[in-house]
């Protein structure tokens, strides 16, 4: 009997000491400091999809804005036949041939913006919803968020805005940008900054911080894990005390976290294209903004990247001939009469240059299509004259001639004109072969003149170039059109 007591006192010692012995290193509720750091960090993520969409919505006006360079650029020109516009045709290139990269890479940068979008916003809902756990686990007296110093009950949602603004009322994701954009590194490091911080309440009791060798929470002997990690393992709670263990990460450490990880290198990725930043892209900006007055200086790039030329060595675009295009353009654009009605004038411009598809832009192509008329013309008398065995057939009224002297019947009714016909056609199209040869036989810049035009150190038919400088725009729809619609121009003619 005495060994039974013994035994039964035993039991009951060793019940009191593991209840005693009960490890609860946290079961406080967490300060709302953490929450905040939190919230902003939440706040800044959910403002990623808004921020790249604008920088792709700027990209893609910025390929606009060049364009319109161009557009006015013709109808300046179009206005003044005879003005002088030196390295227009150049700037035109550049501006067309940049617009193009831009959309480009608006396409290439749109995929990235994407994976951005979705790792940030994926980091704040984490956030979020660990915050309306903790929030909703506000009781009367034991409490999950310490406001003030750590000893007052959070009864309303002050300091959590950024993750909620109501019971079940989550702070909604921006679809357009306003204002400053808060930087996720910055608001990043802000939480790392709370490594080693006591973030303990001083009242009340909070389960979901709490950990236990056996029974309670979570963590113990019943192979569950030391620690429960919130946020991907951003916040963890386990044997160490509140006051430092539930924010392991430095700032150097912090990206350790896998969707932390994620979020920072997509938003790295989704930078603005360098095409739209580069020196080309800066030199637009300038010619485009007529606002304000802008400073320019010597503009160096190569004859093959501004379409004027094969060559690759160095071109320079003289600032003297910038500020005169930004004053073109300036003066154009502020004009009275179009100011209001800007989009209206570039439209009817537009127009107009398409219309230009279907003339026949050079004196050449007039000469080929006049020689094939004639040509045509030439075969049908041929084939009428060679039909007429008989001397009394063979008409002159029928543009017939009759080449023997002492037949009067056979194969001899001929063409009459079919010999000067012929002639002709030739000798126009040698015509336009040879005002080119005029101008490319001056071998001196001074003796350039008259139809011809010095450029890349040779003498050019003036006429050509205008027309080669067009084309830059429209060559593919030219050389469509001389395809398809070759007869009805000549006919035309």
């Amino acid at each position: 009997m005495f060994l039974t007591f013994k035994v039964c006192y035993l039991v009951m010692a060793i019940t009191l000491w593991l209840s005693a012995g009960t490890v609860t290193a946290n079961k406080v509720p967490m300060k709302l400091q953490a929450f905040t750091a939190m919230f902003k960090l939440s706040k800044a993520s959910k403002a990623v999809p808004a921020h790249v969409a604008h920088n792709i919505e700027q990209v893609l006006t910025q390929a606009d804005v060049y364009a319109d360079i161009v557009i006015d650029l013709y109808s300046i020109k179009s206005l003044d036949p005879n003005r002088s516009l030196s390295s227009a045709a150049a700037i035109a290139f550049l501006t067309t041939q940049k617009a193009a990269e831009l959309r480009v890479g608006a396409k290439d940068f749109a995929a990235k913006a994407t994976a951005a979008a979705g790792a940030a916003t994926y980091v704040a809902g984490f956030i979020d919803q660990m915050t309306r756990i903790f929030r909703q686990a506000q009781a009367s007296t034991d409490v999950c968020i310490a406001a003030g110093s750590g000893n007052t009950k959070l009864n309303n949602y002050v300091g959590l805005e950024g993750c909620l603004t109501g019971a079940d009322v989550f702070e909604k994701i921006p679809s357009v940008q306003t204002g400053a954009v808060s930087d996720v590194k910055t608001e990043l490091a802000a939480v790392a900054a709370l490594n080693c911080v006591n973030l303990a309440g001083a009242s009340g009791q909070c389960l979901l911080t709490q950990t236990d060798t056996t029974h309670g929470a979570y963590g113990g002997s019943r192979n569950q894990p030391a620690s429960v990690k919130w946020i991907n393992g951003l916040v963890q709670f386990g044997s160490a005390a509140l006051t430092t263990g539930a924010f392991t990460k430095t700032e150097t450490t912090i990206k350790d976290v896998p969707i932390i990880k994620t979020a920072v290198d997509a938003i790295d990725a989704a930078k603005m294209p360098e095409c739209a930043t580069d020196t080309t892209a800066e030199l637009l900006d300038k010619l485009s903004d007529t606002s304000k007055a802008q400073k320019f200086e010597n503009f160096e790039t190569t004859p093959k990247a501004a379409g004027v030329g094969t060559a690759a060595t160095k071109l320079t675009i003289d600032k003297a001939d910038l500020d005169t295009l930004a004053a073109a353009l300036k003066a154009y654009r502020e004009d009275p009469s179009r100011k209001s009605k800007l989009a209206q004038a570039r439209r009817e411009q537009q127009i107009a240059v398409a219309k230009q598809l279907d003339e026949v832009p050079t004196q050449k192509q007039q000469a080929e299509c006049k020689a094939a008329s004639n040509k045509e013309a030439n075969s049908k008398d041929t084939e009428v004259c060679n039909k007429k065995q008989k001397k009394s057939e063979c008409k002159e009224s029928d543009g017939c001639k009759w080449t023997s002297d002492k037949e009067e019947i056979g194969s001899h009714c001929k063409a009459k004109d079919g010999e000067n016909q012929t002639n002709a056609g030739t000798e126009a199209a040698a015509g336009a072969k040879e005002e080119g040869k005029k101008c490319s036989e001056k071998t001196k810049q001074e003796d350039c003149k008259d139809g011809c035009k010095w450029e890349d150190n040779k003498c050019k038919d003036s006429s050509i170039l205008v027309n080669k400088q067009f084309a830059l725009m429209v060559s593919a729809f030219v050389i469509l059109v001389r395809l398809q619609h070759y007869k009805d121009i000549c006919s035309i003619l």
